[in-house]
């Protein structure tokens, strides 16, 4: 259950990766 919840950790961080760099992408524009 440990590892699970690292996982998401894990993927929450690299949605916000996306997000931020999708961001400021929009903003570039």
């Amino acid at each position: 259950m440990k590892n699970l919840h690292r996982e998401l950790a894990a993927f929450s961080e690299a949605i916000k990766e996306v997000i931020s760099s999708s961001a400021v992408e929009e903003l570039a524009k």
